[in-house]
């Protein structure tokens, strides 16, 4: 729901025309996503099962897209979409409001975190 919630508010950002914006959202995210989701081993323990896909996802690679209507929320995108030529960032963001980008580095910290803690 968090992680919903920042991806709500990117889009605003994106739609407002605040592209710069955007990259402090994609810093936001990486550091929520290392400090609070993967804190340690009792934490990336209690996450929940979906959460933690959409973590092993993000960490291969693939961004994360928003769910609207009855089943809202987050998930990763599909493999069939993605290209290692294409800069996909973080999330690609509904309603032409942008893409949130990703530090070339996130991919690596996520799986550290991952590994270090299991």
């Amino acid at each position: 729901k968090t992680l919903y919630a920042i991806l709500r508010l990117a889009v605003k950002i994106g739609e407002a025309g605040m592209e710069n914006a955007l990259i402090k959202c994609s810093s936001f995210i990486e550091s929520w996503m290392l400090d609070v989701g993967l804190r340690d081993a009792a934490t990336i323990s209690d996450l929940e099962p979906d959460c933690l896909l959409l973590i092993c996802s993000l960490a291969a690679g693939l961004p994360i897209t928003l769910r609207e209507g009855p089943a809202k929320g987050v998930g990763a995108a599909s493999v069939s979409n993605w290209s290692e030529q294409d800069d996909c960032g973080i999330a690609t963001l509904p309603e032409k409001a942008g893409i949130i980008p990703r530090s070339s580095c996130l991919n690596l910290a996520l799986l550290r975190k991952l590994i270090i803690y299991s």
